[in-house]
């Protein structure tokens, strides 16, 4: 298969233009110091949730969205 160089340009921009995004989107979620809130199960298939908090790289796990908010106002007023 003979491959024309506009279709290798279109692949090419196609790439860099994905790769760019993607660099964007990565950099953008690893200088978040936003926390990151996500509902998991575990293998027991229990729902929990964690709450990953970037400036200090810790996760927090609560069984209810009451611990959480306990939780969220007692770091609040820290």
């Amino acid at each position: 298969m003979v491959t024309s160089a506009i279709e290798v340009c279109r692949i090419f921009v196609k790439n860099t233009r994905f790769n760019w995004v993607r660099q964007l989107l990565a950099n953008q979620l690893r200088h978040s110091t936003d926390l990151q809130v996500t509902w998991k199960v575990d293998h027991q298939g229990r729902s929990y949730l964690e709450i990953y908090d970037p400036t200090t790289a810790t996760r927090n796990h609560f069984d209810s969205e009451a611990a959480a908010r306990i939780w969220l106002e007692k770091r609040h007023h820290i």
